[in-house]
């Protein structure tokens, strides 16, 4: 997730990092080459280069790709709130466990291995969703038996959940948990395990196809064109028209496509690196081990 302060008035044109506008340079170039083009030829050629002098035609079509560019804009912006509202319930989630290990005061290993396998979930689930492959640290010298059986689990997050629950039934067939606290921690793992389950509906489901397949025919279609609508009333004003016509329709296609995808490695996706590490913050605080270092944004961009 980008990571900085709004730039002035003259410094905000001329911002690149974190902007969208090196995604679609390349279509920007072709639509400026294009325009550029056609005015040049149908300034010495006007009866060879066709052209569409009433723009209204141009106008509406404008408005109704305007209009479902922003419905998509809107779905795909829905998905990636939604994704930081499940990662908020994750660490809320966390915290809960927090709280209520307390209650193991006297089974003191028994609470620090629970919590770190708490930390370790959040770790294991951002690995599940962007397809990576790492070791938690907290669960970094655990039996080899167990690391083993981690590695070769084809779902991480809910291995450790299960492993959560099998240290609780433990706990709870020797009387260290009674059925009230054992029912408690389940409903925590229950939540964490419906909030990932979220996730990989997000990951898994994107916007249909032919919907998002519809709107990139049109704009592409729409920007190539315009530059024959508005020649004859822009003149050598069209490239101009036509390249701010293309940035706001490329640019919120292009943006769409990035924020459908919250849980990816580009640069507007949710920090879930840093939320991560934000619960083994709590963890480690809770269990008494060195706080590692919170996430900083590196060139504005937090992951």
């Amino acid at each position: 997730m980008i990571i900085r302060k709004r730039p002035g008035f003259l410094r905000l044109f001329f911002v690149l990092h974190g902007s969208i506008l090196p995604a679609i340079a390349p279509q920007l170039i072709a639509i400026l080459v294009l325009s550029t083009a056609l005015v040049l030829a149908h300034h010495f050629y006007p009866r060879v280069i066709p052209t569409y002098n009433n723009g209204t035609a141009f106008m509406m079509l404008g408005i109704a790709l305007s209009t479902f560019l922003g419905f998509r804009n809107n779905a795909c912006y829905d998905r990636w709130w939604e994704g930081r509202k499940v990662w908020g319930k994750i660490i809320s989630g966390s915290r809960d466990m927090i709280r209520q290990s307390t209650i193991l005061c006297d089974r003191e290993a028994d609470r620090k291995t629970i919590l770190e396998l708490t930390s370790a979930f959040s770790h294991s689930l951002v690995d599940h969703l962007k397809g990576t492959s790492s070791l938690p640290s907290l669960i970094a010298d655990y039996p080899e038996e167990f690391l083993k059986a981690y590695q070769a689990s084809h779902n991480r997050p809910s291995f450790i959940l299960n492993h959560i629950s099998e240290c609780l039934a433990v706990l709870h067939q020797q009387k260290a948990l009674s059925d009230i606290q054992f029912q408690m921690f389940d409903k925590s793992l229950t939540e964490l395990n419906e909030n990932q389950t979220s996730c990989e509906r997000l990951n898994n489901t994107r916007v249909p196809f032919a919907y998002t397949l519809l709107l990139h025919r049109t704009a592409y279609i729409y920007c190539f064109l315009i530059p024959f609508g508005f020649t004859d009333i822009l003149g050598w004003w069209t490239p101009v028209a036509s390249l701010l016509v293309a940035y706001t329709l490329f640019g919120l296609d292009a943006l769409s496509d990035e924020l459908e995808q919250p849980f990816s490695n580009i640069d507007n996706v949710l920090p879930m690196y840093s939320m991560a590490t934000t619960i083994e913050r709590d963890v480690c605080a809770a269990i008494h081990l060195p706080l590692p270092k919170p996430v900083e944004p590196v060139d504005f961009i937090l992951r």
